[in-house]
This record gives structure tokens, C-alpha cells and sequence, in this order.
């Protein structure tokens, strides 16, 4: 079970699209019916017994698998969806500093680096007229 968490884990912070996780979900599943009692020749463990130990530890072993599969999905979606800006040209943003011609300003609480066509000031609105690569192209407002 140990060695199944330690491979969600490694799942956590490699690029292995859930081939870890379901591997470490396949350990803890083993281990977990590998710790319900079983009927040995010297000891008597009723059936009853038996039923609900397995429901006890693989349960939470199949509702954890069941949220490490959906959030694999969720990340392999969200890992190659385009990229999606939106469109903002036209939109207001404000100068964080001096912009003379180049500086940042902030749009939608994040900060860009900006250009502007003319000098502006701190905290004054400028309107966004253009983007190139990850600069704003700017002008007063």
C-alpha cells in the first residue's frame, strides 16, 4: 500500500498522463484486500465478517480511483486545450508605472508588459489596441 501512494505521489509531480497513479491505484487496491482476514484451519472468521472488512478497505480504494480518473481527465483536457486569451483589444487597463514607451500595466488583475504609443503616466487608463506575443500594444485613454 506504501509503494501505491508513494506512485500516486510521484503521479503528482511527473508527466506520465495517470499511467503512475493507475498503477498506484492497482498496489493500494492489492494491498487493501491483502489486509482483510482470511479463514485459516486455526482460526474461525465468519463470512459476515469477512464481506464487510473487504467493503471497508477496497471501498475507499475504488472512490479514490474514481477521483484520480477524473482529475487525469481534467488535466489532460485542460493540458491540450489551446490557449484561450479572449479578446481584448478594445479593453481598459492601468499603468503600473511609467510608460515611456515600454513598462506594465494591469488588465484583469495581471500584469502585462506593455508598449505605449506615447508616454504615460502611473495610474493613468490606457486603452488596449494591439498584442504581440505577450506585449500589449497600448495608447491613452
Amino acid at each position: 500500500m506504501l509503494v501505491g501512494v508513494a506512485l500516486i505521489l510521484v503521479e503528482l509531480h511527473s508527466h506520465s498522463f495517470g499511467i503512475l497513479a493507475a498503477a498506484g491505484l492497482i498496489c493500494i487496491t492489492i494491498g487493501s484486500i491483502l489486509l482483510v482476514p482470511t479463514s485459516y484451519p486455526q482460526w474461525y472468521i465468519p463470512g459476515d465478517y469477512q464481506r464487510s472488512m473487504a467493503a471497508a478497505f477496497i471501498l475507499p480504494s475504488l472512490i479514490l480511483g474514481g477521483f484520480l480518473a477524473f482529475a487525469v481527465y481534467k488535466i489532460a483536457r485542460i493540458r491540450f486545450a489551446k490557449p484561450v486569451i479572449g479578446p481584448i483589444i478594445e479593453e481598459e487597463a492601468e499603468a503600473l508605472d511609467r510608460l515611456a514607451p515600454k513598462g506594465y500595466v494591469s488588465f484583469h488583475g495581471e500584469y502585462w508588459k506593455a508598449e505605449a504609443e506615447e508616454t504615460v503616466e502611473k495610474g493613468q487608463k490606457v486603452v488596449i489596441v494591439g498584442k504581440d506575443g505577450s506585449v500589449l500594444k497600448v495608447r491613452r485613454k
